[in-house]
């Protein structure tokens, strides 16, 4: 097994998630054969997930490990997606958990029920139930869609089932990871949480996570530091 760490980089990896990136890499080299594709700044996640696609597969490798430059990836999660992925049935995308890095901090999970969309059509709406109640105890949760933030993709099938390119900006100005997923599951791959790999969003210097979102909501709040669902709304009752 040959894993390619990917990290699409805009400008540089956040500060806070470097020793989370290296520690990764480290645990990805005790594991398997770890590639790291060249770092690409100033491109967009799209056009930066495709090249590091085509490096791995022109360095043979099996796997593609997606860690974003603004997520903080926790000790032991490429483990536990591996693990994941190989005793799950059709697992062909594994993912850890996490939130947006902006109000309402909702899940970067969407599921079965919200998939009728097309390439032209919008995105599922992001799931609105508290992030909590989606935190469990490790067990593996099918779903529709997810970021690629912390990610780990089977490269070989993509390469026998998914044509190319395999990442494209939708027409409605969407983003690259939610038909990346679809395609797979048209060809009856499944995408699956990973409710125990819990990771941190950076959206500045505190990492927002299930466990401080209502911090992050309070604190938006306040000080009106991100335009988002329900600030406004918080604000009048409080004056």
């Amino acid at each position: 097994m040959r894993v390619a760490l990917g990290i699409p980089v805009l400008g540089m990896i956040h500060g806070a998630c470097a020793y989370s990136h290296m520690g990764l890499a480290a645990e990805i080299a005790k594991e398997a054969d770890l590639f790291i594709p060249q770092a690409l700044n100033y491109t967009p996640y799209s056009r930066g997930r495709v090249v590091i696609f085509g490096e791995a597969i022109e360095h043979d490798c099996t796997h593609v490990m997606f860690a974003d430059a603004d997520n903080m990836i926790p000790q032991g999660a490429f483990g536990a997606l591996l693990r994941m992925m190989e005793s799950e049935d059709r697992a062909r995308l594994v993912t850890g958990y996490y939130l947006r890095r902006k109000p309402p901090f909702t899940t970067v999970w969407t599921f079965p029920e919200n998939t009728t969309y097309t390439r032209d059509e919008p995105e599922p709406e992001p799931c609105k139930k508290p992030p909590r109640e989606y935190i469990a105890d490790g067990s593996p949760v099918d779903l529709a869609g997810c970021g690629l933030g912390c990610a780990l993709i089977d490269l070989t099938w993509c390469q026998e089932h998914l044509s190319i390119p395999y990442f494209y900006m939708p027409d409605n100005g969407g983003t690259e990871d939610y038909p990346f997923c679809r395609r797979i599951r048209e060809n009856q791959g499944r995408v699956i949480g990973h409710t125990g790999v819990v990771c941190g969003h950076m959206p500045d210097l505190l990492p927002v996570t299930p466990a401080n979102r209502d911090e992050h909501l309070a604190l938006a709040a306040k000080h009106s530091a991100y335009p988002c669902m329900g600030v406004r709304e918080r604000q009048l009752e409080t004056v």
